[in-house]
Protein backbone atom coordinates (compact mmCIF):
# COMPACT_ATOMS: atom_id res chain seq x y z
CA UNK A 1 0.00 0.00 0.00
CA UNK A 2 2.45 2.57 1.01
CA UNK A 3 4.12 1.63 -3.06
CA UNK A 4 0.54 3.26 -4.34
CA UNK A 5 1.33 6.77 -5.74
CA UNK A 6 -2.18 8.05 -5.65
CA UNK A 7 -4.49 9.31 -2.59
CA UNK A 8 -7.05 7.38 -4.56
CA UNK A 9 -5.32 4.41 -4.82
CA UNK A 10 -4.31 4.57 -1.49
CA UNK A 11 -7.95 4.60 -0.12
CA UNK A 12 -9.28 2.16 -2.24
CA UNK A 13 -6.05 -0.44 -1.57
CA UNK A 14 -6.75 -0.12 2.13
CA UNK A 15 -10.81 -0.66 1.89
CA UNK A 16 -9.90 -3.59 -0.40
CA UNK A 17 -7.10 -5.10 2.53
CA UNK A 18 -9.85 -4.57 5.11
CA UNK A 19 -12.90 -5.70 3.42
CA UNK A 20 -11.28 -9.10 2.79
CA UNK A 21 -9.74 -9.55 6.49
CA UNK A 22 -13.69 -8.76 7.69
CA UNK A 23 -15.86 -10.76 5.01
CA UNK A 24 -13.84 -13.20 3.40
CA UNK A 25 -11.18 -14.32 6.47
CA UNK A 26 -13.39 -13.15 9.68
CA UNK A 27 -10.23 -11.94 10.99
CA UNK A 28 -11.36 -8.90 13.04
CA UNK A 29 -8.69 -8.02 14.84
CA UNK A 30 -6.25 -7.64 12.00
CA UNK A 31 -8.64 -5.59 10.45
CA UNK A 32 -9.00 -3.20 13.18
CA UNK A 33 -5.50 -0.92 12.24
CA UNK A 34 -6.26 -1.46 8.34
CA UNK A 35 -9.05 0.50 9.06
CA UNK A 36 -8.19 3.01 11.42
CA UNK A 37 -5.82 3.94 8.77
CA UNK A 38 -8.04 4.16 6.64
CA UNK A 39 -10.34 6.95 8.35
CA UNK A 40 -6.69 8.39 9.10
CA UNK A 41 -6.30 8.68 4.97
CA UNK A 42 -10.27 9.68 4.58
CA UNK A 43 -9.56 12.82 6.78
CA UNK A 44 -6.01 13.45 5.81
CA UNK A 45 -7.14 12.99 2.19
CA UNK A 46 -10.57 14.89 2.48
CA UNK A 47 -12.37 11.72 1.53
CA UNK A 48 -15.81 11.84 3.51
CA UNK A 49 -16.43 8.25 2.08
CA UNK A 50 -13.17 6.73 3.12
CA UNK A 51 -14.24 8.30 6.78
CA UNK A 52 -17.36 7.15 7.07
CA UNK A 53 -17.14 3.16 5.53
CA UNK A 54 -14.08 2.55 8.13
CA UNK A 55 -16.17 4.12 10.74
CA UNK A 56 -19.35 1.98 10.03
CA UNK A 57 -16.92 -1.18 9.23
CA UNK A 58 -15.06 -0.48 12.79
CA UNK A 59 -17.96 -0.12 14.70
CA UNK A 60 -18.94 -3.42 13.55
CA UNK A 61 -15.49 -5.11 14.43
CA UNK A 62 -15.40 -3.77 17.84
CA UNK A 63 -19.27 -4.89 18.29
CA UNK A 64 -18.76 -8.18 17.32
CA UNK A 65 -15.47 -8.29 19.63
CA UNK A 66 -17.75 -6.86 22.81
CA UNK A 67 -15.82 -3.77 22.69
CA UNK A 68 -19.07 -2.08 23.52
CA UNK A 69 -18.35 1.56 24.19
CA UNK A 70 -15.59 1.82 21.18
CA UNK A 71 -18.15 0.55 18.90
CA UNK A 72 -20.67 3.25 19.92
CA UNK A 73 -18.45 5.88 19.47
CA UNK A 74 -17.39 5.00 15.81
CA UNK A 75 -21.16 4.81 14.73
CA UNK A 76 -22.01 8.09 16.40
CA UNK A 77 -18.99 9.40 14.36
CA UNK A 78 -20.28 7.86 11.58
CA UNK A 79 -23.51 8.93 11.75
CA UNK A 80 -22.43 12.61 11.84
CA UNK A 81 -20.28 12.13 9.05
CA UNK A 82 -23.00 10.59 6.90
CA UNK A 83 -25.43 13.70 7.38
CA UNK A 84 -22.93 15.54 5.00
CA UNK A 85 -23.48 13.01 2.38
CA UNK A 86 -26.33 13.25 -0.23
CA UNK A 87 -29.50 11.38 1.16
CA UNK A 88 -29.24 8.73 -1.85
CA UNK A 89 -25.80 7.89 -0.83
CA UNK A 90 -25.46 4.10 -0.15
CA UNK A 91 -23.52 4.92 2.62
CA UNK A 92 -26.65 6.52 4.34
CA UNK A 93 -27.85 2.63 4.30
CA UNK A 94 -24.64 1.34 6.02
CA UNK A 95 -24.41 3.39 8.60
CA UNK A 96 -28.18 3.56 9.29
CA UNK A 97 -29.62 0.24 8.25
CA UNK A 98 -27.07 -2.07 7.94
CA UNK A 99 -24.35 -0.74 11.60
CA UNK A 100 -28.06 0.27 13.22
CA UNK A 101 -29.75 -2.71 13.19
CA UNK A 102 -26.69 -5.06 14.15
CA UNK A 103 -25.82 -3.08 17.11
CA UNK A 104 -29.62 -2.99 18.60
CA UNK A 105 -28.98 -7.06 18.12
CA UNK A 106 -26.21 -7.78 19.43
CA UNK A 107 -27.19 -5.49 22.52
CA UNK A 108 -30.47 -6.38 22.68
CA UNK A 109 -31.88 -3.11 22.66
CA UNK A 110 -34.64 -3.46 20.02
CA UNK A 111 -36.16 -0.10 19.38
CA UNK A 112 -36.25 -1.13 15.79
CA UNK A 113 -39.62 0.64 14.16
CA UNK A 114 -37.80 3.30 12.51
CA UNK A 115 -35.01 1.22 11.04
CA UNK A 116 -37.09 -1.33 9.97
CA UNK A 117 -39.40 1.08 7.83
CA UNK A 118 -36.08 1.73 6.06
CA UNK A 119 -34.56 -1.92 5.64
CA UNK A 120 -37.85 -2.64 3.89
CA UNK A 121 -38.10 0.39 2.03
CA UNK A 122 -34.31 -0.16 1.13
CA UNK A 123 -35.00 -3.85 0.12
CA UNK A 124 -38.09 -2.67 -2.31
CA UNK A 125 -35.50 -0.78 -4.64
CA UNK A 126 -34.74 -2.30 -7.93
CA UNK A 127 -31.24 -1.35 -7.79
CA UNK A 128 -29.81 -3.00 -4.67
CA UNK A 129 -30.78 -6.02 -6.69
CA UNK A 130 -27.56 -5.31 -9.21
CA UNK A 131 -25.30 -5.65 -6.51
CA UNK A 132 -24.53 -7.55 -2.98
CA UNK A 133 -25.89 -5.01 -1.39
CA UNK A 134 -29.46 -5.85 -2.00
CA UNK A 135 -28.87 -9.64 -0.31
CA UNK A 136 -27.51 -7.68 2.37
CA UNK A 137 -30.38 -5.28 2.67
CA UNK A 138 -32.47 -8.23 2.20
CA UNK A 139 -31.31 -10.34 5.50
CA UNK A 140 -31.11 -6.66 7.55
CA UNK A 141 -34.91 -6.06 6.31
CA UNK A 142 -36.50 -9.54 7.36
CA UNK A 143 -34.21 -9.80 10.91
CA UNK A 144 -35.39 -5.83 11.73
CA UNK A 145 -39.41 -6.43 10.65
CA UNK A 146 -38.94 -9.62 13.06
CA UNK A 147 -37.79 -7.71 15.86
CA UNK A 148 -40.98 -5.21 15.98
CA UNK A 149 -42.88 -8.40 15.63
CA UNK A 150 -44.24 -8.13 11.27
CA UNK A 151 -44.37 -11.66 10.83
CA UNK A 152 -45.99 -11.34 7.80
CA UNK A 153 -43.49 -8.44 6.36
CA UNK A 154 -40.07 -11.21 7.91
CA UNK A 155 -41.15 -14.04 6.57
CA UNK A 156 -42.04 -12.19 2.77
CA UNK A 157 -38.49 -11.30 2.82
CA UNK A 158 -36.44 -14.51 4.08
CA UNK A 159 -38.83 -16.24 1.29
CA UNK A 160 -37.86 -13.57 -0.80
CA UNK A 161 -33.87 -14.16 0.37
CA UNK A 162 -33.54 -17.49 1.03
CA UNK A 163 -34.44 -18.32 -2.83
CA UNK A 164 -32.06 -15.59 -4.14
CA UNK A 165 -28.95 -16.95 -1.78
CA UNK A 166 -29.73 -20.34 -3.36
CA UNK A 167 -29.12 -19.17 -7.06
CA UNK A 168 -26.14 -17.50 -6.34
CA UNK A 169 -22.57 -18.58 -6.09
CA UNK A 170 -21.69 -19.82 -2.01
CA UNK A 171 -18.64 -17.35 -1.99
CA UNK A 172 -20.45 -14.35 -3.34
CA UNK A 173 -19.34 -11.44 -1.41
CA UNK A 174 -21.24 -10.64 2.06
CA UNK A 175 -24.09 -13.38 1.19
CA UNK A 176 -22.95 -14.87 4.51
CA UNK A 177 -23.97 -12.01 6.62
CA UNK A 178 -27.30 -12.19 4.27
CA UNK A 179 -28.12 -15.68 5.03
CA UNK A 180 -26.86 -14.73 8.81
CA UNK A 181 -29.25 -12.05 9.40
CA UNK A 182 -32.23 -13.93 7.13
CA UNK A 183 -32.20 -16.86 9.10
CA UNK A 184 -32.04 -15.12 12.25
CA UNK A 185 -35.04 -13.71 11.42
CA UNK A 186 -36.39 -17.00 11.28
CA UNK A 187 -35.21 -17.72 14.69
CA UNK A 188 -36.91 -14.70 16.21
CA UNK A 189 -40.33 -15.49 14.97
CA UNK A 190 -40.12 -19.76 15.30
CA UNK A 191 -40.57 -19.83 12.26
CA UNK A 192 -39.78 -23.18 10.24
CA UNK A 193 -40.86 -22.15 7.28
CA UNK A 194 -37.48 -21.16 5.15
CA UNK A 195 -35.65 -23.19 7.83
CA UNK A 196 -34.37 -25.83 5.41
CA UNK A 197 -33.40 -23.06 2.51
CA UNK A 198 -31.06 -21.22 5.02
CA UNK A 199 -29.85 -24.74 6.65
CA UNK A 200 -29.13 -25.34 2.94
CA UNK A 201 -27.20 -22.30 1.96
CA UNK A 202 -25.24 -22.27 5.31
CA UNK A 203 -23.99 -25.68 4.36
CA UNK A 204 -22.98 -25.41 1.39
CA UNK A 205 -21.12 -21.73 1.83
CA UNK A 206 -19.37 -23.81 5.14
CA UNK A 207 -18.47 -26.41 2.60
CA UNK A 208 -16.57 -23.49 0.47
CA UNK A 209 -14.58 -22.56 3.06
CA UNK A 210 -16.69 -19.60 3.90
CA UNK A 211 -16.61 -18.39 7.46
CA UNK A 212 -17.78 -15.54 9.28
CA UNK A 213 -18.00 -11.77 9.22
CA UNK A 214 -18.98 -8.88 11.58
CA UNK A 215 -21.69 -10.38 13.61
CA UNK A 216 -22.06 -13.68 11.47
CA UNK A 217 -21.72 -17.44 12.53
CA UNK A 218 -22.55 -19.41 9.70
CA UNK A 219 -22.12 -22.75 12.28
CA UNK A 220 -24.95 -20.71 14.24
CA UNK A 221 -27.13 -20.55 11.23
CA UNK A 222 -26.87 -24.33 10.77
CA UNK A 223 -27.76 -24.73 14.57
CA UNK A 224 -30.67 -22.84 14.67
CA UNK A 225 -31.85 -24.09 11.11
CA UNK A 226 -31.56 -27.72 12.31
CA UNK A 227 -33.75 -26.76 15.77
CA UNK A 228 -36.57 -25.37 13.90
CA UNK A 229 -36.52 -28.41 11.41
CA UNK A 230 -36.70 -30.61 14.65
CA UNK A 231 -33.60 -32.13 14.15
CA UNK A 232 -32.21 -31.44 17.66
CA UNK A 233 -29.23 -33.87 17.77
CA UNK A 234 -27.65 -32.02 14.76
CA UNK A 235 -28.93 -28.56 15.99
CA UNK A 236 -26.76 -29.23 19.23
CA UNK A 237 -23.97 -30.71 17.13
CA UNK A 238 -23.85 -27.59 15.49
CA UNK A 239 -24.35 -25.50 18.51
CA UNK A 240 -20.61 -27.34 19.91
CA UNK A 241 -19.28 -26.59 16.47
CA UNK A 242 -20.59 -22.94 16.62
CA UNK A 243 -19.24 -22.56 20.22
CA UNK A 244 -15.49 -23.88 19.00
CA UNK A 245 -15.73 -21.06 16.24
CA UNK A 246 -16.89 -18.26 17.80
CA UNK A 247 -14.66 -18.90 20.96
CA UNK A 248 -11.13 -19.01 18.89
CA UNK A 249 -12.50 -16.15 17.01
CA UNK A 250 -12.91 -14.05 19.87
CA UNK A 251 -16.32 -13.05 19.22
CA UNK A 252 -17.61 -12.48 22.49
CA UNK A 253 -21.55 -11.37 22.37
CA UNK A 254 -22.24 -13.88 19.69
CA UNK A 255 -20.93 -16.41 21.90
CA UNK A 256 -23.07 -15.42 24.49
CA UNK A 257 -25.99 -15.31 22.23
CA UNK A 258 -25.42 -18.87 21.02
CA UNK A 259 -25.28 -19.99 24.31
CA UNK A 260 -28.87 -18.64 25.09
CA UNK A 261 -29.93 -20.68 21.84
CA UNK A 262 -27.53 -23.88 22.93
CA UNK A 263 -30.12 -23.04 26.50
CA UNK A 264 -33.23 -23.12 24.64
CA UNK A 265 -32.79 -25.65 22.26
CA UNK A 266 -31.88 -28.24 25.27
CA UNK A 267 -34.74 -27.29 27.19
CA UNK A 268 -37.18 -28.03 24.96
CA UNK A 269 -36.14 -31.34 24.34
CA UNK A 270 -35.56 -31.87 28.39
CA UNK A 271 -31.92 -32.36 27.89
CA UNK A 272 -29.45 -31.42 30.63
CA UNK A 273 -27.17 -29.54 28.96
CA UNK A 274 -29.38 -26.17 28.85
CA UNK A 275 -28.82 -25.78 32.73
CA UNK A 276 -25.14 -25.36 31.95
CA UNK A 277 -25.34 -23.59 28.59
CA UNK A 278 -28.29 -20.89 30.37
CA UNK A 279 -26.15 -20.23 33.26
CA UNK A 280 -22.92 -19.40 30.62
CA UNK A 281 -25.38 -16.97 28.54
CA UNK A 282 -26.11 -15.03 31.88
CA UNK A 283 -23.00 -14.55 32.85
CA UNK A 284 -21.49 -13.22 29.70
CA UNK A 285 -24.57 -11.61 29.18
CA UNK A 286 -24.17 -9.49 32.79
CA UNK A 287 -20.12 -9.37 32.23
CA UNK A 288 -20.64 -7.82 28.59
CA UNK A 289 -23.59 -5.56 29.57
CA UNK A 290 -25.82 -7.03 27.08
CA UNK A 291 -28.73 -5.44 28.82
CA UNK A 292 -31.61 -6.68 26.32
CA UNK A 293 -30.79 -10.14 26.39
CA UNK A 294 -29.92 -10.44 30.23
CA UNK A 295 -33.37 -9.57 30.51
CA UNK A 296 -34.54 -12.32 28.57
CA UNK A 297 -32.00 -15.01 29.64
CA UNK A 298 -33.83 -14.06 33.45
CA UNK A 299 -36.76 -15.15 32.57
CA UNK A 300 -35.81 -18.56 30.89
CA UNK A 301 -36.16 -22.01 32.48
CA UNK A 302 -32.50 -23.12 33.39
CA UNK A 303 -34.29 -26.64 32.24
CA UNK A 304 -37.17 -27.85 30.38
CA UNK A 305 -39.62 -30.32 32.13
CA UNK A 306 -41.17 -33.59 30.31
CA UNK A 307 -44.94 -33.30 30.29
CA UNK A 308 -46.55 -35.65 32.16
CA UNK A 309 -47.74 -38.87 30.52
Amino acid sequence: LDALSTPRAVVHGLDVVARDLLYRQGRLREAIPVLERLVREGERRGSFTARVEGLAQLSLCRLQLGEFVAAGADLAAARELVGRLGREHRLHLVVEVAAATLHGYIRGHHEFASIAEAAVRASGDALLGRGPLGPTIGGLAALATALVGDRDTALRIARVLGSGLERIEPTAYIANGAAFNGSAALWELGAAEHAPVFRRVALRMIEAGVTGGPCCSLELVVARMAALCGDVEDALAWMDRARDHLEQAGYLPLLAIAAYDEARIAAAHYRPRSRRALLRARQAFQDLGMDGWARRAASAPTRGRRPRS
